[in-house]
């Protein structure tokens, strides 16, 4: 369906005539609807009204238990431990379903109870990882137990130490309660149970450990398990069964825990897939698909990928949808934008428990039908089917051409202090992190799709805290399934009128702005081309409405009267667009930009004349693809110490595409950086972890040859290095060219600028003289370190 909002929203709709998107939602409501009771008028069942905002309770309220003993435990946390005797009250049939959050996750874990109450699972708990969260719990009488982590109360962060450590405490869980005598199902907070899992664990008794995957397609179209090892992709550690009743399975959870705290670099997951897949045997035939894992000592299985999803198979794929099965969970992996990206994806699915108030705005509501679509998608898909730029052309058509009407949304938005609410968006290509051809390599599902918000915009920076004065006002808003929620209440879904934006500016009742635009039959119009100050006296007359329903954004909005709105609200859109990655070419990488079609410098300070269709990288020197790609994905500035360090050709053992010349062969362009400047945030922060690193301690992390070549060779003449980087430094400082005065007073490593160091710079260009390279994924991030 692709055409607009209706007053039972597309999601609503499109479950009434698919039966096997009804089961997504509340299953009252939507009988409801099917009966044709409007959507207004519908009242949740006790159990399923949303729960409302958590608030932590004053420290007061609990000053009595409040107080820490030598341990570091307080009263509070003594009686909520765990125990034999709490784990077996709250059992469900031997299970436990167990998640953890800290406070920063509180409207994550509300939404994780919400969900498991509605599927019937009485056998959860929730860990506390600090005091605000367990109170909050306590209060609302919901099964928990205190953690005491010590942990931050803020975000994790995906790839930061203290990520890790949050993994780690994970690990524990697993084995606390499987020797407390219960099987634990463990569920990351970012899971959604859509349906009870039990009685499906329960068709597979003998198993001692079943884990859901990150294998992109089903290796069969029933409920069964997934066959190893056609679904071998990596185990993610998100859902996973323990039986208690195995001693393997004991063994296995405590060599895990032993591996991960003798070392702090390594991930959980990796660890997890390491050890499971050691000894691994197939056993043919076997009619439950079960294998051994673990020297052979336990019986595993794979959990299938369209009903234990994975955020791709769920939200990218809709594999359950082309199945016609109802999935047990979702886990919000596979996306792009942290925190926010995997709510606002729940939020399209009308997924995520928000409190009455989210459906509420103190002015109201701009949105609009996207018009234009459907020509474009007929092109839209894969042109060449290869990893090159006329491939993509076809896409970005299509998302540019809703680019400049959400663009035009969120400006009278801004405007009218009004939040805005963003159509579904549809999508010619996948996302990916590497060169692809249109979809991710494993995945199968028919393009063009119905994609995230996440694919095309960076919803880290849509919350992000900017300077007004520099930025303007924030700009919020819903998603394309907001006025099809049943959360919303009759008075405020009803509450809208239509905006029709006239042909022409002469044409008879459209409003030029000097006065109020005239209300007739729950309409306005208005000429095209308003300006700000113009635009919002036409609206005057309407601003009691809470929804403006916009007929079009094309000619919706002209231009804000003042130059300065103008400048603060397109720094704004600079930094709101994400990335598309890549074609197989140097460097690759394809931007989104929301400004594409007007002359303007993007977010790397790069000018644009206005007449391209995103941000491609070509026509860079070495020197500008190096200190690009360092704020890309180590977040640091700085001044590059000439000469070059070397050039240092390296062939990736990874297989290149068949239309590559180059066949994996690939050279490292490195350079020194004398860092001045480290961003708290930058493009990739949520992809890439950043370590400064003894020359020791960085030799120890690089992975490949070239990369300790490249070390070595600045090692080798450190102390002319570091006299050059001196002299460099001061002959900029005297030239004010940059401000290198900041900078670290050790001598830089020869690391590039991606996971592990980022005191280096690097590029790289093909071998020889072929305008394109046979790096594919892993060979870019191999060039940059």
């Amino acid at each position: 369906m692709l055409g607009r909002h209706s007053s039972i929203g597309h999601f609503v709709e499109n479950a009434i005539h698919d039966p096997r998107l009804v089961d997504l939602a509340t299953p009252q409501h939507l009988d409801a609807i099917k009966r044709g009771v409007p959507v207004d008028e519908q009242k949740p069942a006790a159990a399923a009204t949303p729960t409302p905002a958590v608030k932590p309770p004053p420290a007061s309220s609990v000053e009595d238990k409040g107080k820490e003993d030598a341990n570091g435990l307080t009263a509070l946390d003594r009686d909520y431990r765990p125990t034999k005797e709490m784990v077996s009250k709250i059992a469900q049939n031997g299970y436990l379903v167990v998640t953890w959050a800290n406070w920063h996750y509180q409207d994550f874990v509300m939404t994780w109870v919400y969900h498991v109450k509605e599927a019937g699972i009485t056998g959860y708990i929730v860990g506390a990882m600090d005091d605000q969260l367990l109170e909050a719990l306590i209060a609302k009488d919901l099964n928990t137990f205190s953690m005491k982590s010590g942990l931050t109360t803020g975000d994790f962060g995906w790839g930061s130490k203290t990520f890790a450590k949050m993994g780690r405490e994970k690990i524990r869980l697993i084995a606390l309660f499987l020797r407390l005598g219960v099987h634990v199902v463990i569920a990351d907070v970012d899971v959604l149970w859509l349906q009870n899992p039990l009685p499906y664990l329960d068709r597979y008794p003998e198993a001692d450990v079943l884990t859901s995957s990150d294998h992109l397609s089903n290796t069969h179209d029933t409920d069964e398990l997934e066959l190893w090892p056609q679904a071998a992709s990596s185990a993610n550690i998100g859902i996973m069964l323990f039986r208690t009743n195995s001693a393997p399975t004991l063994a296995f959870v405590d060599e895990w825990v032993d591996i991960i705290e003798k070392d702090a670099d390594v991930w959980d997951q990796n660890a997890f897939n390491d050890l499971f897949r050691r000894g691994t045997k197939i056993l043919e035939g076997d009619p439950k698909h079960y294998f051994l894992g673990y020297d052979g000592k336990l019986k595993m299985g794979i959990l299938p990928v369209a009903l234990f999803a994975s955020g791709h198979t769920f939200f990218t794929q809709r594999m359950w949808q082309r199945l016609g099965l109802k999935p047990y969970a979702v886990h919000a992996t596979f996306q792009f934008a942290g925190t926010p990206g995997k709510k606002n994806r729940m939020r399209e699915l009308m997924l995520f428990d928000d409190p009455p108030e989210y459906y509420d705005h103190q002015t109201g509501f701009v949105t609009w039908t996207m018009d234009g679509i459907e020509p474009l998608l007929a092109t839209a898909g894969p042109r060449t089917n290869k990893m090159d730029l006329e491939n993509v052309v076809g896409h970005f058509d299509l998302v540019n051409h809703q680019i400049l009407r959400v663009r035009s949304a969120m400006a009278i938005a801004t405007v009218l202090g009004r939040a805005v609410v963003i159509p579904e968006l549809w999508c010619g290509l996948d996302r990916w992190w590497a060169p692809h051809r249109g979809t991710i390599p494993g995945s199968e599902f028919k393009l063009p799709f119905q994609c995230p918000l996440d694919h095309i915009y960076d919803l880290e920076s849509w919350v992000r805290p900017f300077d007004f004065a520099g930025h303007g006002p924030p700009i919020e808003w819903r998603e394309s399934s907001f006025y099809g929620n049943v959360r919303m209440s009759k008075a405020v879904n009803a509450s809208r009128v239509v905006v029709e934006v006239c042909a022409s500016a002469s044409d008879a009742g459209c409003s030029d702005g000097s006065s109020p635009a005239p209300e007739s039959a729950g309409r306005v119009r208005i000429a095209p081309g308003l300006a700000s100050d113009k635009l919002k006296v036409a609206l005057s007359g309407v601003a009691k409405y809470k929804t403006l329903d916009f007929t079009t954004m094309v000619s919706a909005f002209g231009n804000f009267s003042d130059p300065e709105q103008w400048g603060q609200f397109a720094n704004r859109m600079r930094t709101y667009a994400s990335i598309w990655c890549c074609i197989d070419d140097h460097p690759g990488h394809i931007h989104y930009d929301i400004l594409f079609d007007v002359p303007h410098v993007d977010k790397f300070n790069r000018p644009f004349n206005g007449s391209g269709f995103g941000g491609w990288e070509d026509d860079e020197s070495l020197q500008a693809a190096a200190r690009r790609e360092t704020v890309e994905e180590a977040g640091v500035r700085g001044c590059l110490v000439e000469p070059m360090l070397g050039a240092f050709p390296f062939t990736s053992c990874k297989p290149s595409a068949p239309t590559s010349r180059n066949q994996g062969k690939c050279i490292a362009h490195m350079f020194l950086m004398h860092v001045a400047e480290e961003l708290e945030v930058w493009p990739e922060g949520h992809e890439r972890q950043r370590h400064w690193v003894t020359l020791a301690g960085a030799h120890a992390h690089c992975r490949y040859d070239w990369m300790a070549e490249a070390l070595c060779t600045f090692m080798a003449d450190l102390e002319g290095w570091t006299a050059r980087l001196r002299e460099q430094a001061a002959a900029q400082a005297a030239q004010q060219q940059h401000a290198c005065a900041g900078a670290r007073a050790t001598p830089p490593t020869a690391a590039g600028a991606g996971p592990g160091a980022s005191a280096g710079a690097a590029a790289a260009e093909p071998a020889g003289a072929e305008a394109t390279t046979g790096c594919d994924a892993e060979q870019q991030e191999r060039v940059s370190m």
